[in-house]
Parts: C-alpha cells; structure tokens; sequence
C-alpha cells in the first residue's frame, strides 16, 4: 500500500507546497534571531532561536499539515478510487494507515531538517548548544505534529471537499499567528492547533 501512495505522489508536484512552507519558515526564523542577536548580544544561546521556532511553526505548520493531508487524500476523491478499493478487497482503514506513514514520515523528516537548522545556526554564531533542550522541542514537534495529522487526514478522508481541511488548517495557523501560544491552559487543551 505503500508503495502504491508514494507512486500517486511521483508524478504530481506533491513536495512543492511542502518545500515552500519549510523554506518560508527557516528563513523567518533566521531573520527574527538574526534581529534578536543584534538587539542583545549577551543572550547568545540555542533557546532562543527554538523559542523562535515553536513561534514560526505555531503559524506555518498547522497550515502546512492541512495542505500536506489535503493532497493525500484529495487523489481518492476526485478518482472516485473507494470504490476500486472496495472491489480489490482493500480497506479504508487500510488506505488510511498507508496515507498516514507517508504523512508522519514526511514530518518526521522535516522535524530532522529543523534540529539540523537548529544545529548549523548554532555552528555558525558559535551558540550554547543544549541537546536536551533540541531533543524537547523535536519531541514536542513530533507529537504536536502527529496530532494535527491525524485530524486533518480524518477530515481529508470523510469530507469529499478538500477546501474545509485547508480551511480549518488556515484557521489554526491564524490562532498561531494571534495568540503565539499564548492562550490560556484551556483553550489550549481543546484546540489542536
């Protein structure tokens, strides 16, 4: 099944989106430390640009999640392909699983190349460079990132309109944006993004 997705994917521009968002988001980052070291040399420390980071992915990420499980499903829909699946003695539970590997490995290689990024700004500045504090916050990455998955490929999945996934994943990077995480305890219990 597997293999099936990622030949689905070969032949549509699938990374492209993906690579904008991250791309975007890196050098958002890049320019808010940037502007940070030079407003205050003497807090030089690795913290600082994952404090940076969360704030960045809070806004991108939700957004990047919606379109990344938007496109996954979105070639079912359109191809009517239930049905097919239906006829060859395939599952949904079975499709799912499948969408769901590609889309947590897709993250979980992203969340590698921001502990890289992490690690280079702090080669590069000659940072402090915590390694627990790296490992935290791509723990928190994954586990915040898995959660966002699997609601947006439910919502992909049983919604024929791919437009209300994007929607809401627009709606929580907005959340991102106003409240930078910033919102009290319980309504941060109660919304994933």
């Amino acid at each position: 099944m597997i293999s099936l997705e990622l030949l689905k994917i070969k032949r549509r521009r699938f990374f492209l989106p993906i690579i904008l968002f991250v791309g975007v988001g890196l050098l958002w980052c890049t320019v808010i430390a940037v502007k940070e070291f030079n407003f205050n040399a003497s807090n030089r420390n690795v913290l600082v640009i994952i404090n940076d980071l969360v704030i960045v992915n809070s806004m991108i990420f939700p957004l990047l999640i919606g379109v990344l499980c938007s496109r996954l499903i979105e070639i079912e829909h359109s191809g009517k392909m239930f049905r097919l699946l239906q006829t060859n003695n395939q599952t949904i539970e079975k499709l799912f699983l499948a969408k769901n590997l590609i889309a947590i490995s897709i993250i979980l290689g992203l969340g590698i190349i921001q502990v890289l990024y992490l690690l280079s700004i702090s080669i590069m500045n000659n940072l402090s460079f915590d390694l627990f504090s790296v490992l935290l916050f791509f723990f928190s990455y994954l586990v915040a990132s898995f959660v966002l998955v699997e609601l947006h490929l439910a919502i992909s999945l049983f919604t024929e309109k791919q437009s209300i996934g994007i929607i809401l994943a627009l709606g929580g990077s907005f959340i991102g944006l106003v409240s930078g995480g910033m919102l009290p305890k319980i309504f941060q219990l109660f919304l994933p993004w």
